[in-house]
């Protein structure tokens, strides 16, 4: 399973949308409970949203997440039940 959180930072010069380089985000942590995988991460400086996409089948995406945490049904992930089994709550 690959996963991808995108920073984003735009800024609006004649109407067309430019991007600037952020960092990459730091300290990923997960939460699993029954129902949801709560995903959070240090904000990164000047971000003004993110993107995640998560290798799922058919991929997730969450895209103009405002916060620095985001959930997703535990149901779509397959594989949580191996992480979580194995202990393994921090990438």
């Amino acid at each position: 399973m690959v996963m991808e959180i995108t920073p984003v930072a735009s800024t609006i010069i004649h109407l067309r949308p430019t991007l600037r380089q952020l960092s990459q985000v730091k300290n990923i942590t997960f939460t699993i409970t029954t129902a949801n995988v709560n995903i959070a991460w240090d904000p990164v400086e000047n971000a003004d949203y993110y993107e995640l996409t998560i290798n799922t089948n058919p991929i997730t995406e969450h895209k103009n997440i405002i916060s620095n945490s985001d959930s997703i049904a535990s149901s779509s992930l397959k594989r949580w039940r191996d992480i979580r089994r194995n202990n393994h709550s921090t990438f």
